[in-house]
């Protein structure tokens, strides 16, 4: 699997807490985006791209199937009477 150079652990925040119970130093860091979103590499949008176009083909075969079975299942009783047919005219 490839990784690219940025692919490292980011640090978002961090709280440091001491044993001592008698000082308070604790220390305290966030970063926040100012419009709340993380922007995307390229690598990133692609791969959302390929994620959602292979859940869109998933859902797709699985809707086709079901249809299959339902036309044959609905087909089944015109299935059986042209068995019945053809064994009785031995053709």
């Amino acid at each position: 699997m490839a990784t690219a150079e940025d692919d490292g652990i980011e640090i978002l925040s961090c709280h440091i807490e001491h044993d001592d119970a008698d000082t308070d130093n604790s220390t305290s860091v966030s970063v926040k985006i100012a419009n709340g979103d993380i922007p995307d590499d390229p690598v990133t949008r692609q791969r959302k791209r390929v994620a959602r176009a292979v859940g869109i083909v998933t859902f797709i075969l699985l809707l086709f199937s079901i249809v299959l079975i339902g036309v044959s299942l609905n087909m089944s009783k015109n299935i059986d009477e042209m068995g019945k047919l053809k064994y009785e005219t031995g053709y």
